[in-house]
This record gives structure tokens, C-alpha cells and sequence, in this order.
């Protein structure tokens, strides 16, 4: 998908800089509009590095913060903290506050301050979360055996959801045939200054966008011989509407729903959540909502996102959430269907659907795989969050799909039948493999996660769906390997509690190309499964590779981009992340130059950022003015507020299905605001062997605990290299080989230690062993009389034309002698026509007048000279 999807991604890195009015002025059209027959959720959209808010889409509610205060600060304090970005304080929820500013303020920037003052846990805009959905199709098979998920089979066997509830958390549901009574709550969540950033409240059935109740259809439609049936028809459906009234789902109104279910007594019998939306951005507000839900007992299921690339979409993304890709009729993977996180695919293309006002609609999106999948959970009896996602897993058929590329199918089709048999008592043991970890990722430490770092630790899960198991089969331990080679010792399970036993392997750094993380029980007891990955290097992610290396690598980077894009290993090198520490007030300069390839661009990022691929709202600089541009060469520019490891990304924008992006390279400067103690004495040299300005010459002087490295260096590639601080000097050569002429670079780099503060500076230096070349000399007037000053030929002009930039000096002589009276001299001119000026006095102010003698020379910056020879003037 990246041919279409890479295209736009500067233009949602561009509205993720914006400042809030300006990103929503673009954005005023709701998202699904004037959708055509075949409607559509969460649009295919052009942007695989999407880091932002796509074109036409708002990215957060304007105006409005979501802050968290640490424990302690009080009342005052939050107010006038809230005040000091230009918020007005608004409801409190605990340690959480709402801040409103005004609808053209900059959202993103005042969270940014907010969160850097001691006492907030942390600030974000009230981001909104857009609905997922897109193309056409027909027929209604998403149930059947031959290429659905089996409900069919289940329901014949009496699973049919009776006694379940699931909370649709969406556009709202209409009183529509197909589900009848069974909608036993609707309620509306509007953003407002409550104390959670918006309220809910019962509402009637009305709906502007059809896509809440196409989603609550596939759940729990009637199986009445009319229209479709859904996966669990005797379930109930609690509606919760959370979209504005521009097509956007604002995550406090989302977050507010989520917080009902989880604490409401009423919402005691909802047993699954389905979340059919989803953004690029992770929320902390978001997040910590479907903990809750998690926490009070009930599942969670969301659709993975319709980007069709690697990038995690939230909140599909978080821990604990069943992530749902999107499958075809065929049993193929949707084009459109992301797998940053997929855990399970199920059908999302050429579904059908009910519709508001009773009709049926021929839908496409992960929106409606994922309430497939939150309809198999609620066929089965209620039991824990944790076994009911395993279940899920372990039951869904890998390999079952012709993705092509394991990680696009996650532990594979969903299976209806299948996991309600894994529930009923007796059913064997089984194995399920995730990642997890490290924590400090919010996407690698999502157990399921696919995005897998260097130490990235792998889980085993034993049980029975049922709950039933009491000890680990066999020798109760596990083994894990990486494509069927052992990756780390054999692990003892450990009792979860529920009938669940966990084994963790040891930090597992993946080799580039990895597809499948394997875990078995030793001795086979019961089975075996493997998750399929996308391993990450190091320079992938967060905390990447330090930008100061060895040798050239000192001052300049080189990489290579691989778009690949048929879903392969090549396609997992997009990224380069680099690290490179800067103290308060440093200036960093980087410059990108791609060598070959489409396009590659880059972003800046916040100290503290641990996921480039999510938060965005850390981008502080971009490489590319506007991100559209694509230049062969972009620019970062950034002096640090606050010091701290910074990240440079570098991605690749290139077409999906061409050849390889190629290579690019990234020279960077950092300065501090004293500047460092180097002087350039003979910044530029002619080695020709006249003694003038043989050999280029600078000085370097030492800085406390910081060593010292000069390099000389033409385009990218170094010609000297001298360490140590003291006087420095360059002959013109390499190797003993005579450089050609031209224009090089030298940069001192002061380092205090691998990912310390470095700082590196550069200065031109030129290499010009060829004099000037002149013509047509010419002095006017001459004679010329400067006594008595009455404006007429008071002074006279000497004009040469140089080839280059250089001092034209004038030295004027006694007629007949060798006797010098003056010399004229000018500061270093353009090349082309100079001129010099003189009114006929020697330097001590003697007026003169008789014959002399003039000679115009003519001195580069390398100090090569050309003088012309000797030649008459008269001053009466």
C-alpha cells in the first residue's frame, strides 16, 4: 500500500506542527460526508509514516488540554499552571484537569510546556480518533466455514450469545429490524467541561453516520431469515454515540464511555467493548480508560487500522487490546488492512452490513472485522479478560489466510466454532505465544505487540479456555525459538491464576528478517504456537544509535532506505533513528541529502520520546519546509529548550512496489551559545610554493573533560583527520596526493564521552593555487585636481575586472624612482568590476601634485597575486 499511502505523509507531519486553528480550518468537513452507497469507516488513507493528522481530518478537539497533575499539587497550583500556557482551568477528575484555550491557540505546543513543569505527569491535546472504513462489494458470507470465521457451526451447536452485552462504542445505533429490543441502552457522550472532558447521557436513536449501527449489526443482527445475521444474535448491544458533530471521535468523549462501562453498575453485564476507530497518536487519557474497562473484567477489541502498513494505530495498539485486521472474501489480506498490532483478521472487505433505515450495505474496513471478533467473545460464558483474548488466539487459524506475510495475519482467522469449543469443560491444554516487553515502549510492551525491539522479551501462555487447567503440562517449562532456532534457555511457567501459567524468555535481540517467534511446552505435552514479527533494529527506534560514531561517522551519517513493500523483510527497513544528547541552549543544524532513491524526509523529536511511530505530538522540528517539498536536500534546525537526547528519524516516502529507496546522507553541526575555542588563522591557502599562504592553518583550543577531533573534508569524504587540541595546519594533500582546487570543509568535533554531549562546528576552508585573471584596467580621471575642491575632478578612480573575489591595492610611486608615496586598498570585493578611489594625498595627508606612478594589483583570498605593470598619472 505505500505507493499510495507514503504520498501524504508530510502533509499530516505539516498539520502535526500546525499550530490548532490552523490544523482545523482545513479540517472542517466531517470525515464521512456525503459517504457514497458503499459507505465507509476508517478510510484507506494515503500515509504510511502518517505521524499526524491526515489532510481533512481534524487531529484534536481545538482548544482543549487534558493534564495530568502529580500527587500533592493543589488547586492554586494547577490553575496558575494551566494559566501560565493561557488555559482557563476547567473540571478536575482526580490528578486529571481539563484546560481550555482559545480555538486558535497552539494545543500542541502548550501540552509540550505543560508537560515539562514539575508537577505534570503529563499534557495532550483531546485527540480525536476517526472511524474505520472503506470500499465495495457483495454477499454475505463473513459467517460460513469456507471463508468467514464458522459462526454458522457455532451457532448450530447453540452458541448464539444469549446472556452477553456488548458495548458498541461508536456513531450510535438506530432502532433498526434487524436488532430490535436487544439495543438495550443508548447514550451520547458530548465533550464538554466536565470533569472527565465530556458527559454522557441517555439519547434517542436518531443517527447522522450509519457506520455505529453497520457495526452493532455484524454483532448481534437477528437470525430471523431476513436481512443478515450477526455472529452472537441473541447478544445484547449497549450504544454509546461519541462522534462530533464533524465526523471526528474526540478520545474524552471515547475515554468518558469507556469509564461508564467500567464503573457504572448498570454496565455490569457488557462483557466485551468493540472499538471500530482508531489514530496514529497514543493517549494517555485513552489508555488509561481501557485499563479501567480491562481492570473492571471486560474485553476489549479494536479495529488495527486501514494505513495497510507497519504503524501501530490506537488504541488497537495498547496492551491488553484484541487487535483485529481486516480479511477478503478469498481468505487473502485487505490491501488497507495495518498490522503495526494484529493479533487476529477476520472478514472487513465486501461485508454486508444493516443500515439505518433498514436497509443493507455492502461495507470494507477493519471497522467491521473487529465486531466479528468482539461477537465470537461473546458467544462464550463470561470469563477472564486475560483467558478470553487467549482463547481467542489460540483458537484462530494460522496460516489460514494467503497473506503472504505472516505478521499481516497475526495468530490468524478467527475461528467462531473453535473457541466456543476451547470453552466447554475437557478441552485439551494449548500454547500462545506474544511479545512483550520492554515497558518503557508503549508499543513493544503490548503483549501481542508485533513491533518488536532489541530485547524484546517473548510469552508463553498455557491453559485451557475454560479455566480448568491446574499445573502446567510436561515439565512445566517452555522453550522459545526464533523461525525454529532456540533464542534463549528454557523458562519455568509461573501460575497467573484462572487456569492461565505464563513463561517469559530472556531479552531476545532479533536478527533483521525475523518472522516468527516460536514457544513450546519441553516435552510437547501441549503443543506448541509462534506469533509472527517485524524486528526492529537498533536504529529503528527509540533510543536508536548515537549520532557521533567512529571515523566519518563522527560527522556524517550514511544509511539505506528499503520501502520494499511486498511484504517482506526488506520492507521493514524504513527507519533510521539516531540519538544525540544537547544540552540547554545548543543549536543543532542537520542536513539531509538524498544521494538516490524516491524521497526520504526527517523529524526531530523531544527528549523522552520512546516511540517515534506514535508520538507525534514530540516531532519539534522537520526536515522538509513545507514536509511536501521532498527537496534532494531538507534541514533541521533546533535550539533546545531543555537538555536531554534528542531523535532524528529519517524515513523513507517512496513508491510501495519500485525498486529500492536508496541512500542518503545526514551531516549535522551542534554549536553552544559560548561557541568552542577553535580560530581559523589561514582559512585560505595556496601550497604553490611562493611562501604565501602555503598551508591552511587553525588553531584548536581544549575544553575541559571534551576530546578534540579536526577533519578536513570534501562533499562526504575526509581528507585529514588530526586529533588532539593545539595548532593544526593542511598542505593541500592527501596521502601525499595533491588535491585539486575548490572549496572544503573542516569540522572540530569536541566529544565527552559515547551518547555525551558532542559538539562539532564547521568552517570553510579554499585550496586556490591559481592567481587572478584581469582586464582592462582603466583610471579616471587623469590627470585629475584636487585643489581647489570645487567638485570638479577632485579625486580619481582606478577599475580593474578580476576573475574572482579579491583586494585590488593601488601603490603609487615618485616618477623616475622607486619611491613608494601611497598605497590604496580595499577589503575583499566581488569578482567582476572593482574600483578604488583616491584624492591625491599620501597617508600622513600631504597633498601631492606633479607626475607618478601607479601599479594596480590585484590579491585573493588564497593570496595569489597579479599586478599589472607601471603606468603614468598627473595631479595638477
Amino acid at each position: 500500500m505505500r505507493t499510495r499511502l507514503r504520498s501524504l505523509f508530510a502533509v499530516a507531519l505539516l498539520a502535526a506542527l500546525l499550530p490548532a486553528g490552523a490544523a482545523t480550518a482545513r479540517s472542517a468537513a466531517p470525515s464521512l460526508a456525503g459517504a457514497p452507497a458503499v459507505s465507509t469507516g476508517q478510510a484507506a488513507r494515503p500515509a504510511a509514516h502518517t505521524r499526524g493528522q491526515v489532510a481533512g481530518r481534524r487531529a484534536f478537539v481545538p482548544g482543549r488540554l487534558l493534564v495530568g497533575f502529580r500527587p500533592g499539587i493543589g488547586t492554586a497550583r494547577r490553575s496558575a499552571l494551566l494559566r501560565s500556557v493561557g488555559a482557563r482551568p476547567g473540571a478536575a477528575n482526580g490528578q486529571m484537569q481539563v484546560g481550555t484555550l482559545s480555538q486558535a491557540a497552539d494545543v500542541r505546543a502548550a501540552a509540550k510546556r505543560l508537560a515539562a513543569e514539575p508537577g505534570v505527569a503529563w499534557a495532550e491535546p483531546d485527540w480525536i480518533r476517526h472511524l474505520d472504513a472503506c470500499g465495495p462489494g457483495v454477499d454475505c458470507w463473513h459467517l460460513d466455514a469456507t471463508h468467514g470465521v464458522n459462526a454458522d457451526a457455532a451457532h448450530a451447536a447453540g452458541s448464539r450469545g444469549s446472556g452477553s452485552a456488548v458495548a458498541v462504542i461508536d456513531t450510535g445505533v438506530a432502532n433498526i429490524t434487524e436488532l430490535g429490543a436487544r439495543v438495550t441502552s443508548r447514550r451520547a457522550c458530548v465533550v464538554d467541561n466536565s470533569p472527565a472532558g465530556a458527559s454522557c447521557q441517555a439519547t434517542g436513536s436518531s443517527v447522522a453516520i450509519p457506520h455505529g449501527t453497520e457495526v452493532a449489526s455484524l454483532v448481534a443482527a437477528a437470525d430471523d431469515g431476513a436481512g443478515i445475521t450477526g455472529v452472537a444474535p441473541e447478544a445484547t448491544i449497549r450504544a454509546w454515540k461519541v462522534d462530533d458533530a464533524d465526523g471526528g471521535i474526540p478520545v474524552s468523549a471515547e475515554a468518558a464511555a469507556l469509564q461508564e462501562i467500567a464503573t457504572n453498575p448498570a454496565n455490569a453485564d457488557v462483557k466485551v467493548v468493540n472499538l471500530s476507530l482508531g489514530g496514529p497518536q497514543s493517549s494517555t487519557v485513552e489508555q488509561n480508560a481501557i485499563n479501567a474497562v480491562l481492570n473492571a473484567g471486560k474485553s476489549v477489541v479494536a479495529s488495527s487500522g486501514n494505513d495497510g502498513n507497519y504503524l501501530p494505530q490506537y488504541p488497537a495498539g495498547y496492551p491488553g487490546v484484541v487487535s483485529v485486521g481486516a480479511t477478503t472474501f478469498d481468505r487473502g489480506i485487505a490491501a488497507f488492512s495495518s498490522y503495526g498490532k494484529v493479533d487476529v483478521v477476520a472478514p472487513g472487505q465486501d461485508v454486508t452490513v444493516a443500515t439505518p433505515g433498514n436497509g443493507l450495505d455492502v461495507v470494507n474496513g477493519t471497522s467491521f472485522a473487529s465486531p466479528i471478533v468482539a461477537g465470537i467473545v461473546a458467544l462464550g460464558p463470561t470469563g477472564s479478560v486475560l483467558r478470553n483474548r487467549l482463547a481467542v488466539e489460540g483458537t484462530a487459524d494460522a496460516g489460514a489466510t494467503s497473506a503472504g506475510d505472516d505478521k499481516r495475519e497475526g495468530h490468524g482467522l478467527t475461528d467462531a466454532n473453535a473457541y466456543v469449543q476451547s470453552l466447554a469443560g475437557g478441552a485439551s491444554p494449548f500454547v500462545v505465544a506474544e511479545t512483550s516487553g520492554p515497558v518503557a515502549n508503549p508499543v513493544t510492551s503490548a503483549a501481542s505487540g508485533q513491533l518488536a525491539n532489541p530485547g524484546t522479551t517473548f510469552d508463553a501462555y498455557v491453559l485451557k479456555s475454560d479455566g480448568t487447567l491446574s499445573a502446567p503440562p510436561g515439565s512445566g517449562s517452555a522453550s522459545f525459538s526464533v523461525d525454529g532456532t532456540p533464542v534463549a534457555p528454557t523458562r519455568a511457567f509461573t501460575n497467573l491464576g484462572g487456569g492461565v501459567f505464563k513463561a517469559t524468555s530472556g531479552a531476545v535481540t532479533l536478527a533483521r528478517g525475523a518472522t516468527r517467534v516460536g514457544a513450546a511446552t519441553l516435552d510437547g505435552a501441549s503443543g506448541s504456537d509462534s506469533v509472527p514479527v517485524r524486528a526492529l533494529r537498533a536504529d529503528d527506534q527509540a533510543p536508536g544509535v548515537p549520532l557521533v560514531g567512529a571515523g566519518d561517522d563522527a560527522w556524517n551519517r550514511f544509511g539505506v532506505l528499503d520501502g520494499g513493500g511486498d511484504g517482506q523483510a526488506a520492507d521493514d527497513n524504513v527507519d533510521d533513528v539516531y540519538g544525540v544528547y544537547l544540552a540547554a541552549g545548543d543549536t543543532l543544524d542537520a542536513t539531509l541529502v538524498r544521494r538516490s532513491g524516491p524521497g526520504f524526509d526527517a523529524a526531530l523529536y523531544t527528549p523522552g520520546t520512546t516511540d517515534v511511530f506514535s508520538q507525534f505530538g514530540r516531532v519539534v522540528a522537520c526536515a522538509s519546509s513545507p514536509p511536501s517539498s521532498f527537496c534532494p536536500t531538507s534541514t533541521l534546525h533546533l535550539q533546545a529548550r531543555v537538555a536531554g537526547t534528542y531523535l532524528i528519524d529519517v524515513y523513507a516516502l517512496g513508491s510501495d512496489f519500485g525498486p529500492t529507496e536508496g541512500g542518503y546522507r545526514l551531516t549535522w553541526t551542534v554549536r553552544n551559545v559560548s561557541g568552542v575555542p577553535v580560530s581559523v588563522r589561514v582559512g585560505a591557502c595556496s601550497p604553490n610554493g611562493d611562501h604565501v599562504q602555503d598551508v591552511c592553518a587553525w588553531t584548536v583550543g581544549s575544553l575541559s573533560g571534551y576530546a578534540a577531533t579536526s577533519f578536513v573534508t570534501s562533499g562526504f569524504t575526509t581528507i585529514l583527520t588530526s586529533a588532539n587540541p593545539g595548532a593544526k595546519s593542511w598542505n593541500g594533500t592527501a596521502g601525499g596526493v595533491a588535491q585539486p582546487d575548490g572549496t572544503y570543509t573542516l569540522r572540530v568535533l569536541y566529544t565527552l564521552g559515547p551518547g555525551q554531549r558532542s559538539l562539532l562546528r564547521t568552517f570553510p576552508l579554499l585550496l586556490d593555487r591559481a592567481r587572478p585573471r584581469v582586464a582592462n584596467l582603466a583610471v579616471a580621471p587623469n590627470p585629475f585636481e584636487p585643489v581647489p575642491r570645487d567638485g570638479d575632478r577632485d579625486t580619481t578612480t582606478f577599475a580593474i575586472s578580476s576573475s574572482e573575489r579579491s583586494r585590488l591595492r593601488v601603490l603609487v610611486y615618485k616618477y623616475g624612482t622607486t619611491t613608494l608615496l601611497r598605497t590604496v586598498t580595499t577589503g575583499l570585493l566581488p569578482a567582476g568590476r572593482q574600483r578604488v578611489s583616491w584624492n591625491g594625498r599620501t597617508l600622513a595627508g600631504t597633498q601631492l601634485r606633479g607626475r607618478f606612478v601607479f601599479q594596480m594589483q590585484v590579491v585573493d583570498p588564497a593570496g595569489n597575486l597579479y599586478q599589472t605593470g607601471r603606468y603614468g598619472i598627473r595631479i595638477l
